[in-house]
């Protein structure tokens, strides 16, 4: 269902490509499609950064929570098992504190859910190299310059993150990313010179947008995060609720367009394609709502 005018409430959210670094030695373990997932044993991070000077959205929180509170609700995950980092608390040492817990948490036999809301641009001159995206992590007053902010540990680099994802346990992994461009990945995703699958092999990718798209918010909420969580209430599994929430992303996304007064804007607005990369089949394996099957029963 389209929204309608008085219910219009469009930001773009300017956001991170999710780009990962194969690490296929770190892998101890051979995938198994058939093995369930436990909730008891799945461990979700949560990260939402709008920093206050980013006039677009200055607030994840919304997000986080109804994410969180929809795979606590829908999965059986145990509350303890969930940490949310959030707006003033995702600074660079916040996130990576989340990491650690993470790791602390998980075993090689859990399953690992990380979930990225925020803000990204790229930058010239890291290392030295190319144009390299980076996550516009919180801080109180805009850094004076975007390399300063990445080398003081500010900002964090698409590299840095994917070192952290995958020094994570697990033997699967799912990243979803609230963020706009959020399927380019695929374009830069490589192992040794080699283009590689999304996810670094035990790892599925849940994106917002396609490569050159937007990534769009209606009223307090993302809204891929918003159509995700609507479907996961009324699916068997992951993977159908993903389809369910790209339809309706697709056809909300293009009501949003043509309801931008702004020319310039309107002539720039695209639909908005949420992707997956699930080479393993991973998301099918997220079952939900099995406890109210088993009470319906």
């Amino acid at each position: 269902m389209f929204l309608n005018n008085s219910m219009l409430k469009t930001v773009f959210l300017f956001a991170a490509l999710s780009v990962f670094t194969a690490a296929y030695s770190s892998l101890s373990y051979s995938f198994n499609n058939s093995d369930p997932i436990d909730p008891e044993n799945t461990y979700v991070l949560a990260i939402g950064s709008c920093p206050p000077w980013q006039s677009l959205r200055t607030v994840c929180k919304n997000d986080v929570d109804i994410f969180v509170n929809t795979v606590v609700r829908t999965m059986g995950i145990p509350t303890e098992n969930v940490k949310e980092v959030v707006d003033s608390e995702a600074t660079y040492g916040g996130v990576v504190k989340g990491f650690e817990w993470l790791k602390e948490s998980a075993s090689e036999e859990s399953a690992v859910i990380v979930y990225y809301n925020g803000h990204g641009m790229l930058l010239d001159g890291i290392d030295g190299g190319n144009k390299e995206e980076v996550f516009l992590l919180w801080s109180k007053d805009f850094p004076f310059a975007g390399l300063y902010a990445v080398m003081a540990k500010i900002w964090m680099t698409d590299k840095e993150l994917a070192s952290y994802l995958n020094d994570i346990p697990g033997r699967a992994k799912l990243f979803v990313a609230d963020t706009c461009h959020a399927g380019g990945a695929e374009e830069y995703l490589e192992y040794k010179g080699k283009k590689v699958d999304y996810g670094l092999e035990d790892t599925a990718l849940l994106a917002a947008a396609e490569v050159g798209q937007l990534a769009f918010a209606t009223g307090d909420y993302g809204l891929f995060t918003l159509r995700l969580s609507d479907a996961m209430r009324d699916s068997p599994d992951l993977k159908e609720a993903f389809y369910k929430a790209r339809g309706k992303t697709m056809a909300e996304s293009r009501g949003i367009c043509k309801e931008l007064k702004d020319k310039k804007l309107k002539d720039k607005c695209k639909e908005q394609g949420p992707t997956i990369d699930d080479s393993l089949g991973i998301v099918k394996l997220f079952k939900l709502n099995t406890k109210k099957e088993s009470a319906d029963n």
